[in-house]
C-alpha cells in the first residue's frame, strides 16, 4: 500500500469531529441535599463542578440549556422517556477538569454529555411523538391586552452573562428574571421578561406547567410579560400560570400536538472514582 492510500485509510478511520471531553472527573453520591454542602463556587477556567445534582438535572443542562455548546435563550424542558426512578431522587457531586480553558457553554453542554455517556454509560436518542398532551397558547376572545414593543433590545451576550453569574441585564432581548414573594401564603413567584416573542414566551412558561406549550397565537412582534403565580403547584389558593396569562389577553388550552422526547436507551450508576 502506498503512502497516499495509508493516509486515506487513516483519515477514514478518524472521526471528523471528535466529541470534546474532560481530562479528569470525580463523581460521588452527595447524600441528602443541604445548603452547606450543595452550594459551591461558580465555574473557573477549565473547571466545572455540579453539587447535589440529580441525573435529571444534569441531562436538562447537557441536552437542553447547553445542548449545542451555546446557551439557549429560552430553553425548552427536556422531556424524558425510559428514565429509571433514581434519575430524580439520587443526587451526585461532580468535579471535572478540562485541558486548557474551554468556554463554560462547551463544558456545560457537549463536554458534560461526553462525561455522562462515559461514566454513566448513558445512551440516548431523540424521538418526536405525535398527538401528545400539550397546551396551546392562544389569544383570548377579549383580545390581547399587551402591546408589542417599538424600542430595540440588546442581543444576549453569553460570555458576559456567564461571567456575571446572574440574570441578564433587564434591557436584553428575551431576558427573564424571577423573584419569590415569601409574604404570601403560599409564597408567590414573579416572572418578568423583556422583549420576548410569543414563541419564546410559550417555551418559557412550559417550564412551569406539566406539558409542553405550543404558540398558536399567530401574533408577531416582541413583548414584555409579567406573571405572578403560586410557588406551590399543588395549591388551589393564589394565582396560577393559567389564570395569570388571562390577564395578558392570552389562554392556555389543553390540546394535542407533536412533542420531542429524549429516550433513555441505557444508563448505569457510576462507580466512585
Amino acid at each position: 500500500m502506498n503512502l497516499r492510500n495509508v493516509l486515506l485509510a487513516a483519515a477514514l478511520m478518524t472521526p471528523l469531529f471528535a466529541q470534546p471531553h474532560f481530562e479528569v472527573a470525580t463523581i460521588k453520591p452527595s447524600g441528602p441535599p443541604d445548603f452547606e454542602h450543595c452550594s459551591g463556587d461558580g465555574p473557573s477556567p477549565g473547571r466545572m463542578s455540579w453539587k447535589c445534582a440529580t441525573m435529571g438535572d444534569l441531562i436538562q443542562q447537557a441536552y437542553g440549556v447547553f445542548a449545542n455548546g451555546a446557551m439557549a435563550t429560552t430553553p425548552k424542558p427536556v422531556r424524558l422517556l425510559g428514565e429509571p426512578r433514581w434519575f430524580t431522587s439520587e443526587p451526585f457531586s461532580i468535579e471535572a477538569k478540562a485541558e486548557g480553558a474551554p468556554p463554560v457553554n462547551l463544558m456545560a453542554g457537549p463536554m458534560l454529555q461526553s462525561l455522562l455517556e462515559d461514566r454513566f454509560q448513558l445512551k440516548v436518542h431523540r424521538e418526536t411523538h405525535e398527538q401528545q398532551p400539550v397546551y396551546s397558547l392562544t389569544v383570548a376572545k377579549s383580545g390581547l391586552k399587551i402591546r408589542a414593543l417599538t424600542e430595540t433590545c440588546k442581543p444576549l451576550d453569553l460570555t458576559t452573562l456567564m461571567q456575571r453569574q446572574g440574570p441578564p441585564p433587564a434591557d436584553t432581548c428575551a431576558s427573564r428574571q424571577m423573584r419569590v414573594i415569601r409574604e404570601t401564603t403560599p409564597p408567590s413567584i414573579v416572572l418578568t421578561t423583556h422583549a420576548m416573542t410569543m414563541s419564546q414566551f410559550a417555551d418559557t412558561i412550559a417550564g412551569f406547567v406539566d406539558r409542553p406549550v405550543l404558540d398558536k397565537t399567530g401574533v408577531a412582534g416582541i413583548f414584555d410579560f409579567r406573571l405572578e403565580y403560586s410557588a406551590d403547584r399543588n395549591s388551589d389558593s393564589g394565582p396560577s400560570v393559567f389564570s395569570d396569562v388571562q390577564q395578558l389577553g392570552l389562554r392556555l388550552e389543553s390540546d394535542k400536538g407533536p412533542v420531542e422526547f429524549l429516550v433513555i436507551d441505557h444508563v448505569e450508576k457510576p462507580s466512585e472514582n
